[in-house]
């Protein structure tokens, strides 16, 4: 029983993990749109995080400068 229950765990937390990677995709995407970023610009991101922002804003922008505040 306790494999069964050790299972369900593991489904369970993956299933909430792909959700809420699935919420920031949608919003950094969102984000991104909303900037109505051109092919020249240049953007400032502050607060870098993973760099995923600032990896998508690159594909579309000039430059992209990011940074952290330690």
């Amino acid at each position: 029983m306790n494999d069964v229950y050790s299972s369900m765990v593991q489904n369970a937390v993956a299933a909430v993990l792909f959700a809420i990677i699935g919420v920031v995709l949608f919003i950094v995407a969102f984000m991104v749109d909303a900037l109505e970023l051109k092919p020249g610009d240049r953007v400032l991101e502050v607060g870098t995080g993973s760099g995923y922002h600032a990896a998508v804003m690159a594909e579309i922008a000039k430059e992209v400068y990011s940074i952290e505040i330690v």
